[in-house]
């Protein structure tokens, strides 16, 4: 059986923000439509205004057990939030929904702790190895690409190479707790190892330090397995 993609069009940062601020109150049924009253200006097509409207509608609306807690606590976050914050947001909320995002964030992740710059044609492989050899794949790649050099965590150098930009640096602890949570959430794993969580290669764009006194309580559980290692999971 194929394994979905999903992300097939190009989503713009100022897309998700107006729907991370909309989605917060507007009634499911209204989204629809103010969405596609919003979009105009940059979709022009009926039908890539529908994929890209679906898209973010999965990310920050539709209600599905692997994130409907996070998606509460992003909206309680969200008054506290400057510009950079918010791209945290989206991004554990994308990772959370999108396996297809998160499997390309990781391989991103991993080629740069190794070199400085990175090809298309590289993650094109591995996403190729992943989900077959066929059109839907080559689109989607193309898409999280092209989106996230407009979220601004990764560079264009030139014509098919990227490097990664700054870090974003997070010192918010709420924001933090929260962002822990989704990477839990989207590694598909109960539980986690403590020093791993930093080192996750799919939260590339992000740094931040963390440690078991500054976990919420309420919303993880925290296991000492022995003396070097510390297990965390998100409470049911």
């Amino acid at each position: 059986m194929k394994k979905a993609v999903g992300f097939d069009q190009k989503i713009l940062l100022d897309h998700l923000n107006y729907t991370m601020n909309e989605a917060s109150y507007t009634k499911k049924e209204e989204m629809y439509k103010k969405l596609d009253q919003y979009l105009i200006k940059d979709i022009k097509g009926n039908k890539s205004r529908k994929n890209a409207i679906t898209i973010l509608m999965k990310i920050w609306y539709l209600d599905k057990k692997t994130n409907t807690s996070i998606q509460k606590r992003a909206f309680k976050l969200l008054p506290q939030l400057d510009s950079q914050e918010k791209i945290a947001l989206h991004w554990g909320m994308t990772l959370s929904t999108y396996p297809f995002f998160k499997d390309i964030a990781n391989e991103i992740g991993r080629l740069a702790s190794r070199q400085h710059d990175f090809s298309s044609s590289q993650i094109y492989r591995k996403m190729k190895e992943l989900y077959g050899d066929r059109r839907r794949v080559e689109v989607a790649y193309q898409a999280v690409l092209t989106s996230i050099k407009n979220w601004g965590v990764v560079i264009q150098k030139k014509q098919g190479v990227y490097m990664l930009p700054e870090k974003i640096k997070i010192f918010n602890n709420n924001i933090i707790n929260w962002l822990v949570g989704a990477a839990i959430i989207s590694s598909k794993r109960e539980y986690i190892q403590m020093d791993e969580v930093s080192t996750l290669s799919y939260l590339f764009p992000f740094s931040f330090n963390i440690n078991t006194g500054l976990l919420d309580k309420s919303i993880f559980e925290i296991t000492n397995q022995d003396i070097n290692k510390t297990i965390i999971g998100i409470k049911k």
